[in-house]
């Protein structure tokens, strides 16, 4: 049996009902989203190696985190990864201030 949808396509019953779920999911996907990113399509891995190939060494954690998270303008992309930065930088501060050497090591 087909059915027509609201946008003027005969679906197979089946098929609309699987639709449907599939759409229910993606919504309730997209809710648990917590904070965007600026790489676009491409993989953090990918990213990582442009970077590293560009710098001729391994980005730390947080200078990734801030590249990926940050618009060309160095504004923060959204309150969510501010916040996450500013935690991760004042951890990294407050490890210097108890007396670790700031050092690659201890920014991974």
């Amino acid at each position: 049996m087909w059915i027509l949808d609201s946008g003027l396509i005969w679906y197979p019953t089946g098929i609309k009902k699987k639709r449907r779920r599939l759409l229910q999911k993606n919504k309730h996907n997209r809710q648990l989203k917590t904070m965007n990113h600026t790489t676009g399509a491409k993989s953090f891995t990918r990213v990582r190696a442009e970077l590293r190939k560009k710098h001729e060494k391994e980005m730390d954690p947080i200078s990734f985190f801030r590249h990926c998270h940050t618009r060309k303008e160095s504004t923060w992309i959204d309150e969510t990864s501010e916040c996450n930065g500013a935690t991760m930088e004042g951890n990294i501060q407050t490890m210097i201030e108890s007396g670790q050497e700031d050092s690659d090591e201890l920014r991974t």
